[in-house]
């Protein structure tokens, strides 16, 4: 009776066991890089676990992990993204990890604009992004690029706690799907920085947490300025993105307007190996599944910010979110396949389903 009680402690010990990941990140020449986002995603839908942002020296540290499969990933702006599954069940170390630099990046910051800049505060971190690769994207995909920030599920985390996000020091009151589609929308080129403050002032009303703080661009100058934009992405599914920004500017009011239209039909393919093992430690069978994801879904999102000079020493400001969403909708076909140990046939099974979001 001592036996099995001493066995089911070590095996629920063991289940729970603790991981730590560390390593450091240099890129081809042998140089450190920092600031680099180290994720650990769930290998069935993609989610967000385990995160956090390589130092000065490049290197990175993840604690207390659950022993699992995940996927790893290594990404920055300028580098290919690195990936992997990893099987964790004790502390693993590396040492060197490559970065390898993106030639297509590479070649548009020498033709069109710059990488990235990174300055580090006392209180914050500010990733600099005005005229630069990322300003061709959205407001959602440079804060995906910043350094320490991650996407979990709608809401954007910093030092693994949801982080309040707020656009020109004013806080933005939206839910989940609502700020996404907000970022979505907002143009990237109307970015001038991203602010990830880990130790926010008194300002801000953080609950104790960090904050993420978009600072727009301050450069326009007096006048109207508008532009359309358009995006059109090739892939298995050909999808686009369409929009426009107006601004107004005159000595005592700023007026910008924003609109985008973004239809999509993403594809996602998933593999994975599973293995089964008898009580002896030999293995029974080996289960292979295919996922196929096919999702469909349409968006309109429409803001405004409008400042008022009252005087040299007070202002107002406006702002205004209107999102339209005709819902989401997932067709999945998932294909398993078993092998028996010493089988040389499959047995297996399929899932269809299909799953609707309605627009709230």
């Amino acid at each position: 009776m001592k036996l099995i009680s001493i066995l089911l402690l070590f095996t629920s010990l063991s289940t729970f066991a603790q991981i730590n990941l560390t390593g450091n990140l240099i890129d081809s020449d042998g140089a450190s890089i920092a600031f680099a986002n180290v994720v650990l995603l769930d290998v069935e839908d993609g989610s967000f676990k385990y995160g956090t942002s390589s130092d000065e020296s490049g290197n990175f540290s993840i604690t207390n992990v659950t022993a699992d499969d995940y996927d790893f990933k290594i990404s920055f702006v300028g580098y290919v993204t690195l990936s992997r599954k990893l099987t964790l069940q004790k502390d693993i170390t590396f040492d060197n990890l490559v970065l390898e630099t993106d030639a297509a990046q590479l070649d548009a910051v020498t033709i069109t604009a710059e990488k990235p800049t990174i300055e580090r505060r006392a209180d914050r971190l500010i990733f600099n992004v005005e005229n630069t690769t990322l300003s061709t994207g959205n407001a959602s995909q440079i804060l995906q690029s910043t350094p320490g920030v991650f996407e979990m599920n709608g809401s954007y985390m910093v030092k693994g706690s949801v982080a309040q996000v707020y656009i020109n020091n004013k806080r933005v009151y939206l839910t989940n799907e609502e700020l996404e589609q907000l970022l979505n929308g907002y143009s990237g080129e109307n970015v001038k920085s991203v602010e990830v403050i880990h130790n926010p002032p008194a300002q801000y009303d953080a609950e104790g947490g960090a904050v993420i703080n978009i600072v727009t661009s301050k450069n326009v100058s007096l006048g109207y300025k508008g532009s359309i934009i358009g995006q059109y992405e090739i892939d298995t599914f050909s999808k686009y993105n369409i929009g426009t920004s107006q601004y107004y500017k005159n000595d005592w009011l700023n007026v910008y307007a924003n609109y985008n239209h973004n239809p999509r039909k993403d594809l996602t393919l998933e593999e994975s190996q599973i293995g089964f093992f008898n009580s002896d430690g030999s293995r029974s069978s080996r289960w292979f599944t295919d996922i196929n994801s096919i999702s469909r879904s349409q968006s309109h999102a429409f803001n405004t910010i409008i400042d008022i000079n009252l005087n040299e020493k007070n202002s107002l400001s406006i702002q205004g979110y209107l999102g339209l969403d005709n819902g989401r909708e997932v067709d999945t076909d998932v294909n398993t396949l078993i092998l028996p140990q010493d089988a040389t046939t499959f047995s297996g099974f399929d899932t269809d389903s299909n799953t609707g979001r309605d627009a709230p």
